[in-house]
C-alpha cells in the first residue's frame, strides 16, 4: 500500500466492488491474530483430506479468519459494497458464495464440532485449538448486516451447469434425468452407486428408460487416512469407482469432471470411464481398486487414455457427473 504501514479505510462515500469466484476463500487468507499463515495452511490440508464437505471446511476456515464469514463487510462498513459472484456451492446459496460480505449462519461452536467430528482436534496446530477452546462473543462471526449498504449479485449459477447438460442430452436424443443437484459423499462410493442405477436401467428399464443421460451436480469428497503420496482428485475417483462393477460390454459411459478444469491437485478435469476401463487397467499392469485405495488414480487414467484434460476453463460452477446409458438391445 502507498505510505508504508498506513492503514487505509473505506468511508461513507466509497464504493467497493468485491469480485468472488470459486476458490477465492482458499487462495486468499488473513488469519486471526495468533494463528500463523503456516498454521492456517496446515488446517486447510487437514480439512481437505478428512472427507469433510465444502461447507464444513469453510465453516472452520471462516472462524479462523479476519475477513471471511462476513468480516470483510464489517471492515468495509460504512462504504457501499457491491458483491459479484460465480456460484460453486450446492444449491447456489448466496452466503457460501459471497462468504466475505454475507452474514454467517454457522457458529464458533460449529467449527469446534466439525473438527471433533472428523477426529482432527488432536492434529490441529496448538494455536488453533487454543483459540477455539475458549468462546468469547467477539470471536463469533457477524449474523446480521442491518443498516449496511450491500448489494449482492450471482452472475453464474450451478443451475446453469445442469440445465445445459439437460439441453445437450436432448439434442443428442438421450432422455435426460436429473438425479440430484446436491451430490456429495465419498467419491468412489458415489460413483458405484450411480453406476448401479445405470446397470438397473439396462437390466430392467427401471428406474429410467434408455437410451438416457443420468445427470448429477454437486461436490463429492475423498477421505485420506495417513500419509498419501498418490495423485488424483474427487472426480477422477468417482469415474474410476463407477466402473468397478461394470461389465466390459455394458453400454454405459461415466463422465465426472470439475468445471474449473482442475480436479484436486492435478491438471486434469476428471475421468471418462466404462466397463472396459478395469479390463484395460489389468492388461496394463494396474489393479484399479488398489490404485483407488492409494488415491493414485491419475497415472492410470492418463495411461489408459481415460483422463479428461480441458485446461483451465476460467470459471468454477461445481462438479458435473453424466452417465450415458445406451440401449441394451443395440448395445449403442
Amino acid at each position: 500500500m502507498p505510505g508504508g504501514n498506513t492503514l487505509f479505510r473505506a468511508g461513507m462515500n466509497d464504493l467497493v466492488f468485491c469480485l468472488m469466484s470459486g476458490g477465492v476463500s482458499s487462495l486468499c487468507i488473513h488469519p486471526i491474530a495468533g494463528i500463523s499463515i503456516a498454521d492456517k495452511i496446515e488446517m486447510n490440508r487437514l480439512l481437505v483430506h478428512c472427507g469433510a464437505d465444502v461447507t464444513e471446511i469453510m465453516t472452520v476456515r471462516r472462524h479462523l479468519s479476519r475477513i471471511k464469514g462476513g468480516r470483510l463487510a464489517e471492515r468495509l462498513h460504512p462504504a457501499t459494497i457491491v458483491a459479484l459472484t460465480v456460484s460453486d456451492a450446492i444449491g447456489d446459496p448466496m452466503e457460501w458464495n459471497t462468504d466475505w460480505t454475507s452474514p454467517d449462519s454457522s457458529t464458533f461452536h460449529d467449527a469446534v464440532r466439525i473438527l471433533k467430528k472428523y477426529d482432527l482436534w488432536a492434529s490441529c496446530p496448538k494455536s488453533v485449538t487454543a483459540y477455539l477452546s475458549e468462546f468469547k462473543p467477539h470471536k463469533e462471526t457477524p449474523k446480521s448486516f442491518a443498516g449496511y449498504n450491500i448489494t449482492t449479485q450471482m452472475t453464474v449459477r450451478t443451475q446453469d451447469l445442469w440445465e445445459a447438460a439437460i439441453e445437450r442430452s436432448r439434442a443428442m436424443h438421450l432422455r435426460p434425468y436429473l438425479l440430484t443437484t446436491t451430490l456429495n459423499g465419498e467419491s468412489r462410493e458415489v460413483g458405484r452407486t450411480i453406476a448401479s442405477l445405470a446397470r438397473e436401467t439396462i437390466a430392467s428399464g427401471n428406474p429410467f428408460t434408455p437410451p438416457c443421460a443420468l445427470i448429477a451436480a454437486g461436490e463429492t469428497a475423498v477421505r485420506i487416512v495417513g500419509e498419501n503420496t498418490g495423485l488424483g482428485g474427487a472426480n477422477q475417483e468417482l469415474a474410476a469407482g463407477a466402473c468397478l462393477d461394470l461389465k466390459e460390454n455394458d453400454p454405459i459411459v461415466v463422465c465426472a469432471l470439475d468445471t474449473d478444469g482442475t480436479d484436486g491437485p492435478t491438471s486434469l478435469a476428471g475421468g471418462l470411464t466404462d466397463g472396459s476401463t478395469i479390463v484395460r487397467a489389468a492388461e496394463n499392469g494396474y489393479d484399479l481398486y488398489n490404485e483407488l485405495l492409494k488415491h493414485n488414480i491419475t497415472p492410470l487414467l492418463l495411461d489408459l487414455g481415460d483422463a479428461i484434460d480441458t485446461g483451465s476453463t476460467g470459471t468454477n460452477v461445481n462438479d458435473l457427473v453424466i452417465v450415458v446409458v445406451g440401449s441394451p438391445s443395440t448395445g449403442a
